[in-house]
């Protein structure tokens, strides 16, 4: 027998798929809040640096600047899909539409068992998509900032020390929970 290509249950890596997507989905919308929280804090603290350089020779000045900065929080919300270039940080991954793909494929597919490859196996089962350590690597540190996620105490250690290699290192007990083998 090959583990090169095996047969499953259609209904059953369908639930996979749909409950991999639903765990991607809480990280993405955690690290999506904590990445504006981080821009939020970020502009004041820009704003207050920029206040006191400027009060010392131009009052006129430091008003003009105090309207840009509002004016520059007011368009935070305006600016949520093409990612806030003043923090030179990279808007959180959203993978979903990969998620999405797979289980219209098996939604529409007739067949009631399904060859998935290994690497089909690993993607849609095991949740070791391409993007895995990249996703995690950019998410993790915004998912512990926003407020709304309901995990966040939990990750707010274990996450901190999330590798880029791939490794989880200490993140393991954390994800392993949440995640399965995200």
């Amino acid at each position: 027998m090959s583990l090169q290509k095996i047969k499953v249950s259609k209904s059953e890596l369908l639930t996979i798929v749909r409950d991999n997507k639903k765990k991607h989905d809480e990280i993405y919308e955690a690290a999506e809040q904590g990445y504006w929280v981080d821009a939020e804090e970020f502009l004041k603290k820009y704003q207050k640096e920029q206040l006191t350089v400027m009060k010392k020779n131009y009052q006129k000045t430091v008003k003009d600047l105090k309207k840009q900065v509002n004016k520059e929080l007011r368009m935070v919300e305006q600016k949520k899909k093409d990612g806030f270039f003043y923090m030179r940080k990279p808007f959180p991954e959203n993978h979903s539409d990969d998620y999405q793909g797979a289980i219209r494929r098996l939604e529409l597919s007739v067949e009631p068992e399904v060859e998935l490859e290994n690497n089909e196996f690993d993607c849609y089962v095991r949740n070791k998509w391409q993007w895995r350590t990249s996703f995690l690597a950019t998410n993790s540190s915004y998912a512990m900032t926003g407020s709304s996620f309901p995990y966040s105490s939990a990750i707010s250690a274990s996450w901190s020390c999330q590798s880029t290699s791939g490794s989880l290192g200490n993140n393991s007990a954390y994800i392993n929970s949440r995640l399965g083998d995200f």
